[in-house]
């Protein structure tokens, strides 16, 4: 029986306790534009802005393919493979992470190669866990979500009528 190669990745969400992270298998020849789509998809955002792929040394990978941002010298992620980054085999020390920017500015994500697998099932990409939900993408970044947590929160402790439906219940 024929088998594939897949990448799997953990997914994380800077700077927010718990961690909100999502897993997932995407297949070996994927590129950097296939990982950012698993991302968006995995995430629930909507695939609307641009994003940026960044080296632990700052430099960047990978970007979006978008007529605003055509100026932009960098590598387009739909011609940048995942393994010519992620050398598992070929480099010492084996590269097995990077820095994932959506909306510049606005969200960062540790995203780390675990470990390439072989599977008998041919697939572009499979969700396979995660924890917690992404907040929504136009909701201004880390600072506003900072912010929604806490009036949430302020609901959670108050008593006060604003923060009650009919039956008394927040």
């Amino acid at each position: 029986m024929k088998t594939h190669k897949y990448f799997e990745f953990c997914v994380s969400l800077l700077g927010i306790e718990p961690a909100i992270f999502r897993r997932f298998l995407l297949r070996e020849d994927a590129t950097f534009e296939d990982l950012h789509l698993a991302i968006q998809d995995a995430s629930g955002w909507k695939n609307y802005q641009p994003y940026l792929f960044w080296s632990a040394h700052g430099n960047v990978i990978a970007r979006k393919d978008d007529w605003l941002f055509k100026a932009w010298r960098y590598p387009l992620g739909k011609d940048m493979p995942l393994d010519s980054y992620f050398m598992v085999n070929g480099s010492f020390p084996p590269v097995k992470a990077c820095v994932y920017e959506y909306e510049p500015g606005s969200w960062y994500c540790d995203v780390i190669l675990e470990r390439r697998i072989s599977l008998e099932e041919q697939f572009e990409r499979r969700l396979v866990t995660g924890a917690r939900a992404f907040p929504l993408e136009d909701c201004r970044g880390m600072s506003g979500y900072k912010q929604c947590v806490l009036v949430a929160r302020a609901a959670e402790m108050s008593v006060a009528p604003d923060f009650m439906d009919k039956d008394g219940m927040m």
